[in-house]
C-alpha cells in the first residue's frame, strides 16, 4: 500500500505558478515601458520641431522691429509678404505661403510655382493664440509643393520637409493680422528623429533588461522562500499525521496494556492449577507417557513463563527499585529463552556479543521483550536446518541488537506499513507484535528498524542510545 505525502499535490501544482507570475510581471513591465517611451518620443519630437518655429517667430519679429512702422503698414498683404521673404532668407526656405487672419490662402512665393495649400483647424487655432506651429512630413515630393510644368513626367524622389507657420501681428499689439508658412528642409529634423528613436529604443531596452532582471531575481527569491515554506509545511503536516497515528497507536497500546494487566492477574492462578493438572496427568505412573499431554504441559509451562515475565516487568514499572544488567547477561537470558523454541522448529540459533555495557532494569526488560518477539518471528520464518543469529554489540555511540534470519524476506507491500497494527504475513497473525515492539522501543528512546530484507532473509536492529549504556570501566569507577 503506497503512502503519499499530502503536501505533494499542492507542491506540484505550485511549481507552474511562479513561472506564470514572472511571465505576467515581465509582460506588464514591458507594457508599461512601451507607452511611456512612446509619449516621451512624441514630446521630444514636438520640442525638436517647435524649436524651428520659435526661431522663425523671433527672427520675423526682429525684422519687423527694424522697419519704420509709420511707413510699413503690416496689415497690407504686400508688406507681410515682404517681411516673410526677408525672414525666409535667414533659414533658406524652399517656398513661403501667406494666409490671412482667418487662415485663408492669400499669396505664395514664387507666385507661379507654389501650389496653394490650406491650414488645418488645429494649426489655425494655435496660430490665433499667437503661437508658432511646426509640422514634420517624413516623405514629401517636389510636385506636392510646386506645380509641375509637365504633368506626365516621372515622380520626383521623396524627401523630408518641415512646415512652420508663424503669426503676423503688429509689434505693439496682440491682434493677429496674418499667418506665414515656411517650407524648410526637414533632413536635420529627420536625423534627429532617427537618433532619438535609436536612443529611446536603447534606453527602453536597457530599462526593461535591468528592471526585468531585478524583478526576476526578486520574484525568484520570493518564490524560492515560499516554496521552501510550503515544503516545510507539507513535511510538518505529514509529521503531524504520523504523530497522530502514533498517538492513537500508543493510546491503543496503553489500553491493551491495562486490559492485559487485569487479564494476566486473573489468569495467573487458574493457569498454575491447569499446568499442575496437565503435568500430573501426563506423568501418571499407571499410564504410559502421552505425547499430547506432554505437549499440553509444555504449552502451559511456556504460558506461565510468559505471564511471570510480564508480571515482573509490570511490577518493576510500579516499584521504585531497579537493578543493572550487563550485555553478557542480556545475551544469556535471550539464549535461554529462545533455544527451546529454536530446537522445537529445528532451527539453529546463535547468540554473540561484542563490547561491554550495562543497562538499567527497565530498559533491559523491555529490550528483552522486543528482542524475544523479533527472534520468535525470525525462528518461525526460517526453514528447519537454517540459521537465526542474535548479535549484541556496543560502540561509542549506541548499543545495537540485531536479529537476522534466513527466511524468504518481507514482500514489498508489507514493508510499507511494517510497524502498523493489523498487517501480518502469518496466516493467523494479528500484526500486533512489531507494532507493540515499536511502541516499547519508543518508551526507552530506542529505535527499531528493518535494516535489510531480501531472498537471504531479514535483519531487524534495535538501537539503544548512548545514555542507556554504562561501560564496565565507568561502573568500576562508580563502585569505588
Amino acid at each position: 500500500m503506497n503512502q503519499t505525502n499530502p503536501g505533494e499535490p499542492q507542491i506540484s501544482r505550485f511549481r507552474l505558478l511562479p513561472l506564470l507570475i514572472i511571465l505576467v510581471s515581465l509582460t506588464i513591465l514591458a507594457g508599461t515601458i512601451y507607452p511611456v517611451s512612446r509619449q516621451l518620443r512624441e514630446r521630444i519630437r514636438e520640442q525638436i520641431t517647435g524649436r524651428d518655429g520659435e526661431l522663425l517667430n523671433v527672427v520675423a519679429r526682429m525684422h519687423q522691429l527694424e522697419e519704420d512702422t509709420n511707413i510699413l503698414r503690416i496689415e497690407d498683404p504686400t508688406n507681410q509678404l515682404y517681411l516673410i521673404l526677408k525672414t525666409s532668407r535667414v533659414v533658406d526656405a524652399f517656398t513661403t505661403r501667406l494666409f490671412d487672419a482667418d487662415g485663408k490662402f492669400v499669396r505664395s512665393f514664387p507666385d507661379d510655382s507654389v501650389r496653394n495649400a490650406a491650414l488645418t483647424q488645429e494649426e489655425i487655432q494655435r496660430v490665433k493664440q499667437l503661437r508658432p506651429v511646426s509640422r514634420f512630413v517624413a516623405s514629401a515630393r517636389l510636385e506636392d509643393i510646386s506645380q509641375q510644368e509637365e504633368p506626365n513626367s516621372t515622380p520626383s524622389p521623396s524627401f523630408p520637409v518641415l512646415a512652420v507657420t508663424i503669426p503676423i501681428r503688429k509689434h505693439d499689439e496682440a491682434r493677429l493680422v496674418g499667418m506665414a508658412q515656411f517650407i524648410l528642409d526637414g533632413s536635420s529634423a529627420a536625423e534627429q528623429f532617427a537618433a532619438l528613436d535609436k536612443n529611446l529604443f536603447r534606453g527602453a531596452l536597457t530599462a526593461f533588461l535591468i528592471s526585468g532582471a531585478v524583478l526576476l531575481v526578486t520574484l525568484s527569491w520570493a518564490f524560492w522562500k515560499l516554496q521552501g515554506a510550503n515544503r516545510r509545511l507539507a513535511q510538518r503536516t505529514a509529521s503531524l499525521i504520523k504523530a497522530n497515528h502514533e498517538l492513537a497507536l500508543t493510546a491503543k497500546t496503553s489500553a491493551v496494556g491495562t486490559l492485559t494487566s487485569h487479564l494476566i492477574h486473573g489468569l495467573k492462578n487458574p493457569l498454575a492449577g491447569l499446568h499442575g493438572f496437565v503435568s500430573n496427568r501426563g506423568l501418571e505412573a499407571t499410564q504410559p507417557a502421552d505425547p499430547v499431554w506432554l505437549e499440553a504441559a509444555a504449552a502451559t509451562r511456556r504460558m506461565q513463563n510468559l505471564i511471570n515475565q510480564i508480571v515482573s516487568v509490570l511490577s518493576q514499572e510500579k516499584s521504585a527499585s531497579s537493578f543493572e544488567l550487563s550485555l553478557g547477561e542480556l545475551r544469556e537470558i535471550l539464549s535461554a529463552k529462545l533455544q527451546p523454541l529454536a530446537e522445537e522448529h529445528g532451527v539453529e540459533l546463535t547468540t554473540s556479543q561484542h563490547g561491554d555495557g550495562i543497562l538499567e532494569s527497565r530498559e533491559a526488560n523491555l529490550s528483552i521483550l522486543i528482542l524475544e518477539n523479533l527472534a520468535q518471528n525470525a525462528i518461525q520464518a526460517t526453514s528447519p536446518g537454517k540459521l537465526v543469529k542474535v548479535l549484541i554489540s556496543a560502540d561509542a555511540e549506541n548499543i545495537t541488537c540485531e536479529v537476522a534470519d534466513q527466511g524468504p524476506g518481507l514482500p514489498r507491500e508489507r514493508r510499507e506499513a511494517l510497524f502498523a497494527p493489523g498487517h501480518s504475513t502469518k496466516p493467523c497473525g494479528s500484526g500486533l507484535g512489531l507494532a507493540i515492539s515499536q511502541q516499547l522501543a519508543k518508551q526507552i528512546n530506542a529505535q527499531l528498524v528493518l535494516k535489510s530484507t531480501g531472498e537471504q532473509g531479514c535483519i531487524f536492529a534495535l538501537l539503544l542510545p548512548k545514555k542507556l549504556k554504562l561501560p564496565a570501566n565507568e561502573l568500576a569507577s562508580q563502585s569505588k
